[in-house]
């Protein structure tokens, strides 16, 4: 029988992944977290493009953003329709499998998109052209590697877990090249945001502890925020020149959110003082 015709075929595709289904109150939990995700991508696209456009920069850098927020929002996006199929939709097997499938395929992309983002904004900005393309080769054929051993092997956890991180850390071979390129903090933020993606994948393995899954998307979470704050910094060589300390080259891109949050919600107030203040003077 065709694989496409199969139910059995499905269900025992499905069935490894978890050895403990989840409950309906964890797949709430595991939808509402990456329904957070994606409006933080959406923040967070928001705030990188306007800080390119009120600084001018390349398009190198605006490119660099793009594939970053692009690739947690299509992350996030999946993931949710995922878990959404799963709590409203259980009986079709097949959709779940095919959005299964995809939310394991997706956090290639994403970490790819998070190394593409840096190689542009580092090296191709720093006239590295052929080092980057050379880097950029190499992840592609790791995502490579890792979408086709998910869309032909049975789908084990703990086999996938091992080449995400594999793919994540393999920074760790060009490691003198990231110091050389890259200011102190920015390599901070994304050495902390790898260990968080890390711990997370300790809840993600850890299948009999309640909400396990719901943690590691809390986790992923936490360090997308950590990966946008280095972006930030790595986008923003003219800010990192006016830090004079480590603290103040540390939390720039923090500072940046908070002044991008303040300037969107309270723009209806500051708008209402303007004019109060220009009837004044008039």
């Amino acid at each position: 029988m065709c694989i496409l015709c199969d139910l059995q075929y499905y269900r025992n595709q499905l069935s490894p992944l978890d050895e403990r289904s989840q409950t309906t109150c964890e797949e709430v939990f595991n939808c509402l977290t990456h329904v957070f995700g994606i409006l933080f991508a959406i923040f967070q696209m928001k705030a990188m493009f306007r800080l390119c456009g009120r600084k001018g920069f390349s398009t190198t850098k605006k490119t660099a953003v793009m594939f970053f927020c692009i690739s947690s929002l299509v992350l996030y996006s999946n993931s949710t329709l995922y878990h959404l199929f799963n709590l409203v939709t259980p009986q079709f097997i097949r959709l779940r499998y095919i959005f299964q499938r995809l939310d394991h395929l997706t956090i290639y992309l994403m970490i790819t998109g998070c190394y593409v983002s840096f190689i542009l904004s580092r090296l191709f900005e720093k006239g590295y052209v052929k080092s980057g393309i050379v880097v950029i080769c190499s992840i592609a054929v790791m995502a490579i590697t890792g979408i086709l051993f998910t869309l032909f092997s049975p789908p084990t956890s703990n086999m996938d877990v091992i080449m995400y991180l594999c793919m994540g850390f393999s920074c760790i071979l060009v490691a003198p090249g990231w110091f050389y390129f890259c200011p102190s903090s920015l390599l901070l933020w994304l050495f902390t945001g790898g260990i968080t993606y890390f711990l997370g994948t300790l809840f993600f393995s850890w299948d009999k502890l309640y909400l396990n899954h719901t943690i590691w998307h809390i986790v992923v979470l936490l360090a997308n925020i950590q990966h946008s704050f280095a972006v930030l910094i790595a986008i923003d060589d003219e800010g990192q020149e006016k830090s004079n300390t480590f603290w103040s080259s540390f939390s720039q891109p923090v500072v940046q959110m908070k002044d991008f949050i303040v300037e969107r919600f309270f723009w209806a107030e500051r708008v209402a003082v303007e004019r109060l203040t220009s009837q004044k003077e008039e």
